[in-house]
């Protein structure tokens, strides 16, 4: 017996891995499910969202989303690593209280932030996933401080999906480029932002504030606004303290650029 055990393990562990068994394509194991629980297409669209939808992606012609996999695999019990199409995989981890169909997909997708598609807003959460991953991952996304008058609100109609999106894409553009000094806490006194006022008299003085700013190890970017955001501009810390002062300009005006930073 011990032999004969022996062996069976030698034959399972040589055909593992000389002819590994790949998972069973993610529409035939939908099909086959379907089969066994004698499901009509009419009965899938609970779980893949319309009737329309179910025909494209059982005959090819789209492909499955998150949110249909997390569904299919909740419901009819298909596997992560099976329609991932991935040994081990998982689905990656659901943001609490996200609705992802709320972010401005489409928006970000024409202004080169997202990949384009016919079906952006029905991929937005694998997309937002990845975009927030490019970022940092969401531990990295800031709690940002906006610039606003004394006694304001914010705006009512706000959209605060978009509001998130512009803070994502201020981090990602911050996480591509290296300042050569590191930010020193407490280095930025009233003297220091006097000096920087002061190159307000300069032609080229929002260039010259922007260098000025990054030797001192403090990041300054232009992220235009996102519809519904109201947002002038914001100033966060990334994860390891570094400041970054964020502008729209969305007034385009010499008189706007130097009255946020400077506030």
């Amino acid at each position: 017996m011990d032999e004969l055990e022996l062996l069976t393990a030698l034959v399972e562990m040589y055909e593992d891995k000389h002819y590994p068994i790949s998972p069973p394509d993610p529409i035939e194991a939908i099909k086959f499910r379907m089969d066994q629980l004698g499901l009509s297409q009419k009965e899938m669209v609970p779980y893949m969202g319309s009737k329309s939808k179910v025909s494209e992606v059982l005959n090819g012609k789209c492909p499955l989303t998150l949110a249909m996999m997390r569904s299919l695999n909740k419901n009819l019990g298909i596997s992560a690593e099976v329609l991932l199409q991935e040994p081990g995989a998982g689905f990656p981890e659901a943001l609490q209280d996200l609705e992802w169909h709320k972010f401005p997909v489409v928006e970000m997708a024409n202004r080169g932030w997202l990949p384009k598609g016919n079906d952006i807003k029905e991929r937005a959460e694998e997309l937002m996933h990845g975009f927030i991953a490019h970022a940092g991952g969401i531990d990295a996304v800031p709690a940002a401080f906006f610039r606003r008058g004394k006694g304001s609100r914010y705006n009512s109609k706000m959209d605060s999906y978009a509001l998130t999106a512009w803070c994502i894409r201020a981090l990602l553009l911050v996480r591509k480029k290296l300042l050569k000094n590191k930010y020193a806490k407490g280095s930025i006194n009233l003297r220091t932002l006097q000096d920087i006022a002061r190159l307000s008299y300069f032609e080229n003085g929002p260039l010259l504030a922007r260098e000025y700013l990054e030797k001192q190890g403090i990041y300054l970017i232009v992220v235009p606004h996102l519809p519904k955001t109201y947002l002038d501009g914001a100033a966060f810390l990334m994860p390891d303290g570094t400041p970054v002062v964020g502008l729209t300009l969305r007034y385009d005006r010499i008189d706007n650029f130097w009255f946020l930073p400077a506030a």
